[in-house]
Parts: C-alpha cells; sequence; structure tokens
C-alpha cells in the first residue's frame, strides 16, 4: 500500500467526538430492539480477520504464528477500529468431522483472543464461517455448533457478538427463517444476553433483506454484504469465476468496456452478475442507491443493519480507483448510519497491504 492510501483510510477511520466504547451490563428494562441498536454502536468501524481461522491450511498447524500481535491492535487503534469480525471455520473449533468432539485447546485460544481484543477496547464477532470444502457439511449442523460454541462463550462480556453463518446460500425466505431460528433457538437455550448477527438471503447480497421480515428475536443484527461492482473488485480473482478474466477495470466502470470483454467469455450469460453488470456504469451514485436498500429494511422494521464485509481484490485494481471505491462505499454506509468491516486485515489479495501496517 503507498502511504497516500494509509493516510487515506486512517481518514476514513479516525473519530472525533465522544468515544464509542464502553463496557455494556445487561439491562433487563431496555427493549430488545433498543439493546442491538446499542450494542451496533460497537460494529461502527471494523476489519475482518480474515484468512486466519477461516482457512484451512494456517488453522491445522500455524495459526498460533499468524496471529495478530501487540503491533497489530495498537495499528487497529490507531485507526479508530471499534471491532474485529472473526471468521471461523467449524473445524477449528472440533476434533472430528462429526463436530461432537469440541477441541478444548482452540476455544481456550479463542477466549485468550477476545481478553485481548477487549485489553485494546475492541469488540469481537464470533463469525461461524465454513470454508468452501466445508460449507454442506456444516450447515444442517450450525444448531448443534452454536449450542457448543455458545457454552463456552456465555460467561465471556456483551461486547462479544455471535454471527450463526457465514453468506447461507439461501433464495427462500421461509427456509432461512427455519435455519436461522433453530440456531437462534440453540444459542437460547444456553445465552440469553449475547447480541446474535444474521446474514440475509443469495449469500448476503446486499437485496437479501428485502424479503424477509425479521425473527421472533429482538436482539438481533441483520448483515449484509458488498462488492459491486464484482468486474471491479473481483477483477483477476482466480477462484471467482468468470470475473478472473477480467483486468484493468476502472472505477467508475464503463458498462461498454465490460460488455466488450464479457461477451467474449463462454457461457457468460450463466452469470447473472456479470450480465447486470455489462448493463450498469458503476459510480458514486449508484452505490449509495444500492445501500439505501439495505437502510430501508432497518427503517422499515427498525432493527439495525450491519455491513459485515466490503473490500476490493488489491492485486489487479487501479489503484486510485481502488481509494475512491473505499472513499464512496464508506460515505454510503456512513450516511445510512451503518456500520461495516473491511475484508480484511488478515490475509492475501484483499488484504489491507500488511507491509505497511507492520512497518508503523
Amino acid at each position: 500500500m503507498h502511504l497516500a492510501l494509509f493516510r487515506i483510510i486512517v481518514g476514513l477511520f479516525v473519530f472525533t467526538g465522544c468515544s464509542l466504547w464502553a463496557p455494556f451490563t445487561a439491562q433487563a428494562d431496555l427493549p430488545q430492539e433498543s439493546l442491538a441498536f446499542q450494542r451496533a454502536v460497537l460494529l461502527s468501524r471494523g476489519v475482518n480477520f480474515g484468512e486466519w481461522l477461516w482457512t484451512p491450511t494456517p488453522y491445522n498447524t500455524n495459526y498460533h504464528n499468524i496471529q495478530p500481535g501487540a503491533k497489530d491492535f495498537n495499528i487497529l487503534k490507531k485507526l479508530g477500529i471499534t471491532h474485529v469480525r472473526l471468521p471461523i471455520t467449524p473445524s477449528f473449533l472440533f476434533l472430528d468431522r462429526d463436530y461432537s468432539k469440541p477441541d478444548k485447546e482452540h476455544f481456550a485460544f479463542l477466549k485468550q483472543f477476545i481478553t485481548t481484543a477487549g485489553q485494546y477496547k475492541l469488540a469481537v464477532i464470533l463469525d461461524l464461517h465454513p470454508e468452501n470444502a466445508e460449507y454442506q457439511r456444516a450447515l444442517p449442523k450450525a444448531a448443534h455448533i452454536w449450542s457448543v460454541m455458545a457454552t463456552h462463550f456465555v460467561s465471556e462480556p456483551e461486547n462479544i457478538f455471535y454471527e450463526t453463518f457465514n453468506e447461507p446460500k439461501f433464495s427462500d425466505a421461509r427456509e432461512w427463517r427455519v435455519f436461522q431460528t433453530e440456531i437462534i433457538k440453540s444459542i437460547r437455550k444456553i445465552d440469553s444476553k449475547h447480541t446474535i448477527i444474521v446474514d440475509g438471503l443469495y449469500q448476503a447480497y446486499y437485496t437479501g433483506l428485502n424479503q424477509l421480515s425479521p425473527l421472533e428475536d429482538r436482539n438481533v443484527i441483520y448483515s449484509f454484504h458488498y462488492y459491486n461492482p464484482l468486474t471491479f473488485t473481483h477483477q483477476g480473482a482466480k477462484w471467482v469465476p468468470p470475473f478472473n478474466h477480467f483486468y484493468n477495470i476502472h472505477y467508475p466502470t464503463n458498462a461498454s468496456h465490460i460488455r466488450s470483454i464479457g461477451s467474449l467469455i463462454p457461457d457468460y450469460k450463466q452469470s447473472l452478475a456479470l450480465v447486470r453488470e455489462m448493463e450498469l456504469n458503476y459510480n458514486k451514485t449508484l452505490i449509495q442507491q444500492e445501500l439505501a436498500v439495505p437502510a430501508a429494511f432497518s427503517k422499515k422494521y427498525n432493527v439495525p443493519v450491519y455491513c459485515g464485509e466490503f473490500g476490493v481484490h488489491n492485486v489487479k485494481t487501479p489503484y486510485p480507483d481502488r481509494i475512491q471505491w473505499y472513499l464512496d462505499v464508506i460515505e454510503g454506509l456512513k450516511a445510512n448510519n451503518m456500520g461495516f468491516a473491511m475484508w480484511n486485515y488478515i490475509g492475501q489479495d484483499f488484504a489491507l497491504d500488511l507491509p505497511i501496517f507492520a512497518g508503523l
């Protein structure tokens, strides 16, 4: 990362005025909707520790060696970060494929991480985030996994949040409701105090809350992720075809340029996202219009909404355009009073250029 980009990102995150941190205590007389909004303040500005306890290789053998240290936490404090979203693949928590044998060492490790984060006044989202190969195995076991997690974390401070399941692949609102309700009931049998975060339909797409109504439990925050346009944010990403075919795409985007590339890709029409972006010029105005969609859900139902991921694949994206995209997205999120966590702090490709951060 160039120093100029770092300074811009610092400017985006630094706060003035009153502190956003305050330890929470249970308030029986506070309506659950108000409690969820109160706690959502802690999620105002955050980062994901993405490729740490989520991807398969590091957590098996090397998670101790790549864990964030005092230098990282001090950087986050300097940036005005209020929380860390911690994606965790279920296999990190268990010794067997059936999720019946909790890994005591790993649970103890997570508790120590929570304690350390708290020393730097950072809230933590425990995000159940199966890596791709584990998704189908973990999905039907999610309620059980959370019963185990809640048992271990029920006594942790209330600035810890439970995110039920990252980007569930539901397009049917009824199926989504059954899935989330089962998990929440499993948690609430053990833990009545911690705030829960749920991702919407279509793998947490920005329109994924539109077809939903709030769950019965009111101590819930609703989440979406934002990476539009994918032809820009995921250009050159080998694991996300057909966007691996795109290079040197600028932001704001030009639909005719996207069409000239996209139309040459075999079976490009199978990607609805690509077909859509071939007709749209993405700019600040369009981004603000899209971010207004989840904001409308929040206003309609009086529930807090949060952007759990947004970011740019930084290997191929033009540097000045990447800055502008971040500026426009963050402005749109702030305008709608939605907290967020950038993807990513720990990791590659989407990382916030750790060499610069580590050298401060």
